[in-house]
């Protein structure tokens, strides 16, 4: 029993040495640019086969190995989309939101563990898989008294790979994909009516089982720790 538990612990130790020696350093963070792509492939606009939102945001977040065969990692989007297309039957239609009064934005993210499939030196190539969680927020005003809000929180997973090259010790440049698809949502709807100086504000909400994929190319800067 006890030679089985020794060759328990050696092997687990032995892992641990073999992937912190594969990553770089013991801990990072990055931030740079991203650029979701977001898919519903299951709208709930009645006659649409799909819809989809073109935006840009910012990547952020870190990772961190702790005497384990694998890593934890965290990452983020903050985003705000410009551009909305949806199709109905062969019929695709664009609409831009960069009107003035329309403020849209979201913020998801990945929560899981990684490793390293390569690692040169110089070039690394590292990957990961967790949980995906979004958050999604649009006002605009239907008419000069009626304003309209909807906030969307959906629930997924995700995964992401990078391409990443060393400069020195300490900074890393990256270049790297995430893919997300999240299939529970729970949505919630604002509508303010104004009249003079009084608001009247009816609220809904509504849960259900949706298809959404999120793609999202990033770029940025990693400084290791």
């Amino acid at each position: 029993m006890k030679r089985l538990v020794l060759l328990v612990v050696m092997t687990v130790s032995l892992a641990s040495f073999a992937f912190s020696a594969n990553d770089v350093s013991a801990g990072a963070i990055h931030f740079g640019m991203a650029f979701p792509q977001i898919f519903n492939l299951k709208p709930s606009t009645e006659n649409a086969d799909s819809e989809s939102y073109s935006a840009w945001g910012f990547n952020f977040g870190g990772r961190m190995v702790v005497g384990l065969p694998f890593g934890f990692y965290a990452d983020g989007t903050l985003y705000f989309p410009y551009s909305y297309k949806i199709k109905e039957d062969n019929t695709t239609t664009k609409y831009s939101l960069n009107d003035s009064n329309t403020s849209f934005w979201g913020i998801g993210g990945q929560l899981g563990i990684y490793s390293v499939a390569v690692n040169s030196g110089r070039f690394l190539l590292p990957f990961g898989a967790g949980l995906h969680l979004n958050y999604l927020s649009a006002t605009y005003d239907k008419t000069s008294t009626i304003e309209y809000s909807q906030s969307a929180f959906s629930l997924g997973i995700g995964a992401w790979t990078n391409a990443e090259f060393t400069l020195t010790d300490k900074i890393t440049l990256y270049g790297g994909l995430r893919l997300d698809f999240d299939f529970f949502d729970f949505v919630s709807y604002d509508e303010t009516v104004k009249t003079g100086s009084v608001s009247k504000v009816t609220s809904t909400s509504d849960s259900s089982i949706v298809s959404k994929l999120f793609l999202t190319p990033v770029f940025g800067a990693i400084i290791r720790f």
